[in-house]
C-alpha cells in the first residue's frame, strides 16, 4: 500500500517593510504637492478677492463723487447762478447744526456751489462740522450744493426746498403743505465728503448732509459710504475766458476760481482692508494727479493699493458761464 505525500508550499503575502516605506515616501510627496497647490490657489483667491473689493469700492466712491459734482450748481427753475436764490435769513430759516466757520451762515449760501479743501489743509478750518480728530489727517474734503433733479408738489415737512417762480427762487423750510399753483419746489441738497478711519484703522469715505431733525433742518453724518478709500484728490478744470472749455487744471483753486470750474478730474487711492503677510512690503509710491500721497514716500506695509480716476463735466457751471458771456 502506497502513501501519498502532499507537500504544501507557503508563499509570503502582504507588504514588506521596504515597500511600505516607499509607499509612505511617495504619499508624502503627493500630499505635499496637493497642499502646496491648495495654498497657492487659496492665496490667489484671496488676492483676487481683495482686488475685486478694492475695485468695487473705488467704483462706488467715484460714482458718488462724479454724480454729485455733475449736479453742482443745478438750481432747477433758476437757470443762472445761486446768487439768484434768496435766503430769508435766520429769523425764518433756522438750522440746528450748520457747518460753516463761526458766525457764517454757510449751509444756506447757494452762491458757493463747491468748496474744496486740498489734502494737507485741515478740513475743519473750512467745515466746522468735521471736528478735529474725526477725519484722517492729510486728506481732502469737498462740499457740493445743488437741488434734486426733479421738482415735487408734495414737499416733506422739515426739509429745505428752493421754491422757484420764473428765473428766481427762494429757500424755504417746508411745513408739509402742497406747493402753490404756478410754483415749483426743488429739494435743497448739501453734501460734504471727507475721509475718516474706523476703530480698526480702516479708512472710509464718509459724507455729512443736510437733513432734518423733526421739523428743523440740520447737518448730520450719513456714516461710512465706501471702504478702503485712503485718499481722494480733485483737479478742477478752470475756464478763464468764459467759452465753457477748461484752460487750466488746479487742485488748489480759490472759491472764486471754483465758480468757473467746468470739469473735474477725480482720483481715489483705495487700500485693502487687511494686509497680505505672504507678500513683500509695499514699496510703491502713489501719485494722484499732482499729489504725491504720503509725501512721496513708500508706505512699507503689506496692504494692496490702487489708484482709480475719472473725469466729469460740470455742465451747470459751464452753462452759466456761457450764458453770462452771451448776455454781456
Amino acid at each position: 500500500m502506497s502513501r501519498l505525500i502532499y507537500t504544501t508550499t507557503f508563499r509570503q503575502s502582504g507588504v514588506g517593510l521596504v515597500e511600505l516605506m516607499v509607499a509612505l515616501v511617495l504619499g508624502l510627496f503627493v500630499t505635499a504637492g496637493v497642499t502646496s497647490m491648495f495654498v497657492q490657489n487659496k492665496g490667489s483667491y484671496n488676492q483676487d478677492e481683495r482686488n475685486a473689493r478694492m475695485q468695487e469700492n473705488a467704483r462706488y466712491a467715484l460714482q458718488l463723487l462724479a454724480r454729485d459734482l455733475s449736479m453742482a450748481g443745478f438750481w432747477g427753475g433758476v437757470v443762472s447762478s445761486g446768487a439768484d436764490i434768496t435766503d430769508p435769513g435766520s429769523g425764518t430759516l433756522q438750522i440746528t447744526a450748520d457747518c460753516g466757520v463761526s458766525g457764517v451762515r454757510w449751509a444756506f449760501n447757494p452762491t458757493q456751489a463747491m468748496q474744496y479743501v486740498r489734502s494737507g489743509d485741515a478740513p475743519n478750518t473750512e467745515f466746522a462740522c468735521i471736528e478735529a480728530g474725526t477725519y484722517k489727517t492729510g486728506t481732502s474734503a469737498l462740499s457740493i450744493k445743488h437741488v434734486a433733479g426733479v421738482s415735487t408738489t408734495s414737499p416733506e415737512s422739515g426739509h429745505v426746498y428752493v421754491r422757484t417762480v420764473g428765473a428766481s427762487g427762494n429757500l424755504i423750510n417746508s411745513d408739509g403743505t402742497a406747493t402753490p399753483t404756478g410754483l415749483q419746489d426743488w429739494q435743497y441738497v448739501v453734501n460734504i465728503y471727507y475721509i475718516a478711519t474706523d476703530a480698526n484703522g480702516i479708512p472710509w469715505l464718509r459724507r455729512k448732509y443736510l437733513t432734518k431733525n423733526g421739523t428743523q433742518p440740520t447737518i448730520q453724518d450719513e456714516g461710512q459710504l465706501a471702504e478702503g478709500i485712503e485718499q481722494f484728490h480733485i483737479q478742477f478744470g478752470i475756464d478763464t475766458d468764459g467759452d465753457g472749455i477748461p484752460n487750466q487744471y488746479l487742485s488748489n483753486p480759490t472759491d472764486t476760481q471754483l465758480q468757473t470750474a467746468v470739469s473735474a478730474r477725480i482720483y481715489v487711492l483705495v487700500r485693502s482692508s487687511d494686509q497680505d503677510f505672504s507678500s513683500p512690503p509695499n514699496d510703491k509710491i502713489y501719485t494722484l494727479g499732482d499729489l504725491a500721497v504720503n509725501g512721496g514716500n513708500a508706505f512699507n506695509d503689506r496692504f494692496y493699493r490702487r489708484v482709480y480716476t475719472t473725469t466729469v463735466q460740470l455742465r451747470n457751471t459751464q452753462y452759466q458761464l456761457i450764458l453770462q458771456g452771451a448776455t454781456t
